[in-house]
């Protein structure tokens, strides 16, 4: 059973770097192994530091997804069409 969990938290890591390597390279171009691995060193080094500062970072990262959530809302209010 550990075996089985431990392989499937570290399958799940890798699609989610995947998935972010598709969507960066969707959104920037270039290749997406660069951005995945951009991303697993940033992350790596934010859990090296300690799990305050992956905290700060956390609360920073999820108050920017709210507020681009909230703007594009926003923003496209007026193409409803009730």
């Amino acid at each position: 059973m550990a075996i089985a969990l431990m392989v499937g938290a570290y399958g799940a890591i890798l699609a989610y770097l995947m998935g972010i390597g598709k969507t960066l390279t969707a959104i920037f171009n270039g290749p997406p192994i660069v951005y995945s691995l951009i991303v697993w060193l940033l992350v790596s080094f934010l859990v090296f530091k300690g799990i305050d500062l992956v905290a700060g970072v956390e609360l920073a990262v999820a108050s920017f997804v709210v507020l681009l959530v909230l703007v594009m809302g926003l923003a496209s209010l007026h193409h409803i069409n009730i």
